[in-house]
């Protein structure tokens, strides 16, 4: 039988066979594509084996489909979605099978869809619009199911897309003066590509400071269908926090994708590390250096912990170049030791450094020669500088019964420079040839005075004053134990102030280190307010 029709199709059986006295029906289906009141179809021939074609003619009419009054509304922000379910009700004996027409770029359903007979089907209608509708515009659709009677149900569909939502959030905390970079996936959802251009806005606080940097590429290209992921830079100098808005917008089309950036900057901790090496009484110096971006001189001000570390209390960075600050290590005692040193400003917030200072024996001065007679002697100045920052007293100490030195030599509180001292040293031979001795001059306060697990040490304390005055004594470390915590001393006498290393605090593996410190109490300008520092450590038993 013939099925070569436009408007017209025959379901099965195309063609077969048919015994005597039988009946074979043929199903054939009116699919019309537009509006005409008379379609006709001529001699439709149905071809018999031995026998003349049978032929029918067909005739229909295709009138306008009614549309349900109710219209569909749909509701999303663009490129989201929603989706409606329609109920269709088959009231008939026989399964439908129905394939919708849709019309309208952003709605979609399945393509088909079988209702059996005299139920009810829920078909699921999306609404998925990649463009946005300012007012007053509406995105227009509709969707047709043709039913097997020759009718219809028609709906008529409206969508409202609004601005997008938000493609994402971030949130994150960022040490001061450390570059972060934060990845944000820009999605093009078009079959072509498409070219953004990159809006940073500042939403907190209303104005950016200039100490804080927010940067990054001014567009970004994207492939059809596929994502880029985009470079958003941060650095602060000071703690702060803010919020903004990345927005990635098509110029041509206006449509856009954006998220919300909330940075908070922390305090950075330790920036660095500096390691400083040299020979007690001999300085070494280290340059640091700050950059600053703002358009305006600022003020930077130093704290340190270490007395061995001289650097100016404040200085300034010039407008938009690099600052130095130069400071100064010149230890008075041999060892290792640690600090913390701190650069603060208002504007650029704070700079630390860790310190490790190591302090290596010095070297022997300079060679005094005297040349005197058996049985004369010859005296000398020896020249000595103190760096103490407080009034010193040093004692001297000789090798040799030939050479002849004062016990102790008080030396006045030192400048930046330090202080020049003498000592006059007398040679006095017993022997005819060349004699060689060392000089030794040390000050109390270098310490560290050894105290073993349970026992007790006088370390000799003389006020130096002409009146009688009240010295406090503190230790700075539990393990040490005080007799006493103050004593009234006689003017020019000496007082031992007694110290116990407590036997349950020691430890049998290592030592274990404190200071002892002096203070002078007194309304006179003269003895009033000043300290003395001394050096402990405590070692086992054994």
């Amino acid at each position: 039988m013939q099925r070569n029709l436009s408007l017209i199709s025959l379901s099965q059986p195309v063609e077969g066979y048919i015994s005597p006295g039988m009946e074979v029906t043929f199903d054939i289906i009116f699919h019309p594509m537009s509006i005409n009141p008379d379609i006709r179809y001529e001699r439709l021939a149905c071809h018999i084996e031995d026998a003349d074609p049978l032929l029918l003619t067909l005739s229909g009419m295709c009138i306008e489909q009614v549309p349900l009054k109710d219209v569909i509304h749909f509701f999303t922000s663009v490129r989201g979605k929603e989706m409606r379910q329609l109920t269709i009700s088959n009231k008939t004996n026989s399964t439908w099978l129905l394939k919708p027409i849709i019309d309208g770029e952003y709605w979609s359903g399945p393509e088909s869809i079988s209702i059996p007979p005299n139920q009810n089907h829920h078909y699921e209608l999306t609404y998925q619009p990649l463009v946005m509708t300012p007012e007053p515009t509406k995105h227009q659709g509709s969707i047709f199911f043709p039913l097997p009677d020759g009718s219809g149900l028609l709906y008529n569909l409206l969508g409202t897309a609004e601005p997008p939502k938000q493609a994402g959030s971030v949130q994150q905390e960022i040490p001061c003066k450390t570059h972060h970079t934060e990845l944000l996936a820009v999605k093009n959802w078009l079959k072509r590509p498409q070219r953004f251009k990159v809006i940073r806005e500042v939403t907190k606080p209303e104005k950016l400071d200039r100490s804080v940097l927010l940067d990054g590429m001014d567009y970004i290209d994207v492939p059809a269908l596929s994502k880029r992921e985009y470079k958003l830079k941060f650095y602060s100098f000071k703690e702060c926090s803010i919020s903004a808005k990345i927005t990635f917008r098509n110029e041509q089309t206006g449509e856009y994708l954006f998220y919300i950036v909330q940075i908070k900057f922390v305090p950075s901790g330790v920036i660095g590390t500096i390691e400083l090496k040299t020979q007690v009484r001999k300085s070494v110096s280290h340059m640091l250096t700050i950059d600053n971006p703002l358009p305006s001189p600022v003020t930077v001000t130093t704290a340190i912990n270490v007395p061995d570390i001289s650097l100016p209390a404040t200085f300034i960075l010039g407008a938009q170049s690099m600052g130095n600050c130069m400071f100064e290590f010149l230890p008075l005692r041999v060892g290792d030791s640690t600090g913390k040193l701190t650069l603060s400003s208002s504007e650029l917030g704070v700079y630390q450094y860790e310190l490790h200072l190591v302090a290596t024996p010095p070297a022997l001065e300079r060679a005094v020669h005297f040349t005197t007679n058996l049985g004369g002697s010859h005296q000398q100045q020896c020249r000595f500088i103190s760096y103490a920052k407080g009034r010193t007293e040093y004692a001297c100490k000789i090798d040799s019964n030939d050479f002849h030195v004062e016990k102790s030599i008080n030396v006045a509180s030192a400048g930046s420079s330090g202080t020049e001292a003498s000592i006059e040293v007398t040679f006095e031979p017993s022997h005819l040839g060349d004699t060689q001795a060392i000089l030794t001059i040390s000050s109390p306060t270098g310490g560290p005075f050894v105290i073993k697990a349970g026992a007790t040490a006088n370390i000799s304390f003389k006020n130096v004053f002409g009146q009688i005055t009240q010295f406090n004594f503190s230790v700075d470390n539990s393990a040490f134990m005080l007799k006493a915590n103050s004593e009234s001393i006689k003017p020019r006498k000496t007082y031992n102030i007694a110290i116990t290393y407590d036997t349950k605090q020691a430890d049998p593996s290592t030592a274990k280190v404190g200071k002892l410190v002096v203070t002078s109490q007194g309304s006179a300008r003269s003895s009033g307010g000043i300290s003395w520092t001394y050096y402990l450590k405590g070692v086992p038993h054994s």
